[in-house]
């Protein structure tokens, strides 16, 4: 029985998925993302490996919730998913569903709308997941707060510089590292040399609170992107659910969100 259950326009999964998979040929070894936005969803590939690592969010209303202790991750044949997707179509409805009393199994389900009984299932075994399901509160559902792109990635720029460079790879070992902590309506960023506050703005009009957050943002060549990418919008959405905080930029307006905080 699946306790979670999401439907995803094939489309909106082929247009974001085989963009990662031609980033991932063209620079081996550099991570890429898929977003599904509508679910909170993200894919990450990591070409190295061959592994595909999905990192569940969920910040839609109305859905069952959970807590990651570890970022769930399966491991699979990269080329069997290229050969899944390239069967689908446009018209195909992608239904990905997760089962079990922790999270074990995650099925992909292509259903040809127009060949009435066609069904095509790629499943997958969850390799490292610690997930125990829960319900969100009510009053914990996600919420979103914005802030002016420039001067926070002015912010996040120099907390780069500080810890070693924005252009300069980290080592495969230990990667500089930005401290998050969110208090009371205001975030506070610290790099080795810097620390930066940043009002946050209740689009609901209530307070930002709940204690603090500890998260660690992701390593320098990673953070390159997000910056890259967040200087194309005018705003940097914070969006909040109970644990984790996804701190989110848009991409370009219409690919969704790139999640940057890791579980510490």
């Amino acid at each position: 029985m699946s306790i979670l259950e999401l439907k995803i326009p094939q489309a909106v999964f082929l247009k974001n998925a085989v963009a990662a998979i031609a980033e991932v040929n063209a620079h081996d070894g550099n991570k890429s993302y898929v977003h599904f936005t509508q679910a909170g969803l993200t894919f990450q590939f990591e070409a190295a490996d061959n592994r595909v690592v999905a990192v569940l969010r969920l910040l839609s209303a109305g859905c069952d919730g959970y807590q990651c202790q570890s970022s769930p991750s399966f491991s699979f044949d990269f080329a069997r998913l290229q050969e899944v997707m390239n069967q689908a179509t446009e018209q195909d409805a992608l239904t990905i569903s997760v089962s079990g009393d922790k999270i074990k199994t995650m099925n992909f389900v292509f259903e040809n709308q127009g060949t009435a009984g066609e069904r095509r299932t790629f499943g997958m075994e969850l390799t490292r997941c610690n997930c125990e399901i829960f319900d969100i509160p009510e009053s914990l559902k996600a919420k979103s707060f914005e802030i002016p792109s420039e001067p926070f990635c002015n912010a996040l720029t120099e907390i780069i510089s500080d810890a070693g460079g924005k252009d300069m790879p980290p080592p495969s070992n230990a990667g500089p590292t930005a401290w998050i902590f969110v208090r009371e309506g205001k975030m506070y960023i610290h790099g080795m040399q810097k620390r930066i506050i940043l009002e946050l703005e209740n689009k609901e009009g209530g307070i930002f609170s709940g204690g603090d957050f500890n998260r660690r943002l992701g390593v320098v060549y990673r953070l390159r992107y997000f910056l890259k990418a967040a200087l194309l919008s005018e705003k940097v959405w914070i969006n909040k659910g109970d644990i984790p905080i996804a701190l989110a930029c848009p991409f370009g307006g219409d690919l969704g969100y790139v999640y940057l905080i890791e579980e510490y």
